[in-house]
């Protein structure tokens, strides 16, 4: 068997022995590689592909704003002495029974509206308070019970109450097991 000629090369550089001198097998395999380094560079291109998709898929969830349906259950309000303020909440059959006390400037002043939306495990509700008209002249204080109805669990929640445009309560809710 021949050996392949060995030649001076410059400092840095990478030797490769001249091809005339190669068997063919040598030669055949060499010839390949171009095409296996063009197929292993597709192979990285589609596996970094499919992992930003992958990515995608996972953090999509956290982007997207869902609307919930939701339901006034009870509603009750007094003058304001020494009340508790702020929310609750329990898992009820696969919904959110919530609970929110607040201050008002009057008694009369109701719950008109209660909307939900989630992204990823934040659920955003936002009460739309109204007054009732002419009322007893003392603070008010405002109860009242609603449902969030069915969302999504993957993990605990975070429950942020918006009364009228400032964020009032937040409540951590464990998942449902």
């Amino acid at each position: 068997m021949k050996r392949a000629k060995v030649t001076r090369r410059k400092r840095g550089t990478r030797h490769t022995p001249k091809r005339e001198h190669l068997p063919p097998k040598i030669e055949k395999a060499l010839s390949c590689k171009s095409r296996d380094k063009r197929s292993k560079k597709e192979f990285a291109l589609l596996l970094s592909i499919i992992a930003l998709v992958l990515v995608f898929m996972t953090f999509s969830k956290y982007m997207i704003k869902t609307d919930l349906e939701t339901m006034i259950a009870s509603q009750d309000s007094a003058c304001f002495s020494d009340q508790q303020l702020g929310s609750s909440a329990v898992w009820e059959q696969g919904n959110i029974a919530m609970m929110t006390a607040f201050e008002t400037p009057d008694p009369c002043y109701r719950v008109s509206s209660v909307s939900a939306t989630q992204q990823g495990n934040r659920v955003s509700m936002k009460l739309k308070v109204e007054s009732g008209g002419i009322c007893v002249q003392c603070f008010g204080y405002r109860s009242v019970k609603y449902w969030i109805m069915a969302p999504e669990q993957g993990s605990d929640l975070d429950l942020y109450v918006d009364i009228e445009g400032s964020t009032q309560h937040y409540v951590w809710l464990p998942i449902q097991k």
